[in-house]
């Protein structure tokens, strides 16, 4: 008896997280003001809550069979705060502007020149070169693989190939 009373408590609980959530939602006021890291936050409270209460009942029924929760009304609540918090969020990132595309393809454009001065292949020379090869073309957003690939071929001598390997972390 003990048990039951305390899912009871449980499931209780839930429920009220759920209809805290539903509140929140229903003031456009709230939504609007709140950021979209707060949203997040918020569906994933709503995720956990709902999936507590569902398992609050699963056990509460398996104690007593005549329980006589209505669930439809929670659930109802649970879709339209997922819902809303979902149509918000969309919304959102509709409107952040995108990256404007490069006018030709990254394949066309002619690779800039950087000056980094041959790796011959010395250990004393080692931390030095792949410190600046990592921060001046590694590290680098707007070199793809390939153009990275190109680049540590042309900075390096004796067996390129094996070295790409051992001092590469791409």
């Amino acid at each position: 008896m003990e048990k039951l009373q305390e899912l009871v408590s449980r499931r209780r609980y839930t429920k009220g997280n759920i209809t805290r959530l539903y509140n929140f939602v229903s003031s456009d006021k709230d939504v609007a003001n709140s950021t979209t890291e707060a949203l997040l936050v918020k569906k994933n409270r709503a995720l956990e809550s709902f999936s507590s209460y569902e398992k609050c009942n699963v056990d509460i029924l398996q104690l007593d069979e005549k329980d006589d929760e209505d669930v439809s009304v929670v659930e109802e609540r649970f879709f339209h705060i997922l819902a809303t918090l979902d149509a918000e969020c969309n919304k959102r990132n509709s409107q952040e502007p995108k990256p404007s595309a490069p006018s030709a393809p990254i394949s066309k454009l002619k690779l800039p020149p950087i000056n980094v001065p041959i790796f011959s292949g010395k250990f004393t020379e080692y931390i030095p070169f792949i410190n600046l090869f990592n921060s001046v073309i590694n590290d680098n957003e707007s070199i793809d693989y390939v153009q990275k690939l190109y680049y540590l071929r042309a900075y390096l001598r004796d067996e390129p190939l094996q070295l790409i390997k051992n001092l590469t972390h791409f």
